[in-house]
This record gives C-alpha cells, sequence and structure tokens, in this order.
C-alpha cells in the first residue's frame, strides 16, 4: 500500500497536472499538499466536529498561489529584487505589465484568457488573502472554502499550463518524484485520533 505522503503528492499532481506540478516551486507544492492533508482531516470529523469559521483552511493555498506568483513574475522578469508583490500585482500595473507577457503571444484570444485568469488570480488574492484576516469576513462551511481553494489550484493549473505550451514560461528542471515530497510525519507516525477537536 502506497503511502500517504505518495498519494497526496500523486493527488496534487492530478489536480494541477504533472508539468504544472513540476514547474511550481517545493514550497507551493508542499503547500498546496498541506491543505489537501487539512480538508481530509476536516472532512472525516465534520460529524464530531465543526467549526464557526472555516477561514484557517484556506491559508496554505493562498500562500501556495503567492510562490507561484512569485515564480512567475521572477521568471518573466516582471519584478525586480526587494520588490513586494503587490508591487506588480495590482490593478493598475496588471494593465502595464500584461503587454509584456501579450507581445509573446500571438493568438490574441489565448492572451485574454491568461489576461483574465490573471485579474482572477488578483481577485482571490484580494479576497481570500486579505479579508480573512479581519472580523467580519467568515467560511461558515467547509464547502465554501473548499470551492474557493479549488479555485485557485484550477487558476494555478490554467495560467502555468498555458505560459508553458506557449513557451513563455521554461520548465524546470525534474528534480524529485512525487514520493520524494516529505509533508509531515509518516503515516505511522500520527493517528487522526490523536489529533484533538
Amino acid at each position: 500500500m502506497a503511502n500517504k505522503r505518495y498519494t497526496i503528492a500523486i493527488k496534487l499532481r492530478e489536480m494541477i497536472g504533472w508539468d504544472q506540478a513540476e514547474y511550481i516551486p517545493e514550497d507551493a507544492r508542499r503547500l498546496m499538499s498541506d491543505w489537501i492533508i487539512l480538508d481530509e482531516v476536516i472532512e472525516a470529523n465534520l460529524s464530531e466536529a465543526t467549526f464557526f469559521d472555516y477561514c484557517f483552511a484556506m491559508a496554505p493555498m493562498y500562500k501556495a498561489l503567492e510562490i507561484v506568483l512569485w515564480e512567475v513574475a521572477k521568471d518573466l522578469k516582471l519584478v525586480k529584487k526587494g520588490e513586494q508583490l503587490g508591487a506588480f500585482f495590482n490593478e493598475d500595473n496588471l494593465d502595464l505589465v500584461f503587454p509584456k507577457i501579450e507581445s509573446r503571444i500571438k493568438d490574441k484570444k489565448k492572451a485574454k484568457e491568461i489576461k483574465g485568469n490573471l485579474h482572477e488570480i488578483k481577485n482571490f488574492l484580494i479576497r481570500y488573502r486579505h479579508s480573512p484576516a479581519h472580523a467580519g469576513f467568515y467560511f461558515k462551511t467547509i464547502n465554501e472554502e473548499r470551492l474557493a481553494a479549488n479555485s485557485a489550484l484550477h487558476n494555478i493549473k490554467c495560467l502555468v499550463q498555458d505560459l508553458l505550451v506557449l513557451k513563455i514560461l521554461k520548465p524546470k528542471p525534474k528534480k524529485q518524484q512525487p514520493e520524494e515530497i516529505s509533508v509531515g510525519p509518516k503515516d505511522e507516525d500520527i493517528s487522526i485520533n490523536e489529533i484533538p477537536f
């Protein structure tokens, strides 16, 4: 039987695509794996424990999305060392920066899709990174959080896939196989019953 870490690595690669997973930095893959584990733990215990707010479950996903955006921005030479992500990834700068990307895309329909995807990711970060940290914003159900997180995964997949296919981004050298990804203790080291709720 495959161990849990291997299974999660495979599941993540199936969710976002094998080539896209190779492009995404290891820290982002680990955070996405954390989200998968957290989602499974919550789902397995819904009958015994519910939460007033599920925003905490979103944290690994928005952190992973930021890492991917940094990688894309760095590879496209859209940011300078020492800049903040928001310096390039805001409404005004997207309109200024996108022509650098668009100039490398012959298919204008595809360019429009990529720009739309960047705007979706920006909106995701605005809504789900900043707002959940403050009172008044709640995910009342795990399904609300799961829908938002799956949207982020989809946008990561589409953006990276399109930019790789168009050869705007270059694939990263394959450094490790899925079974080498370490996402925490081994299955035999922890039992779901040991997690306090």
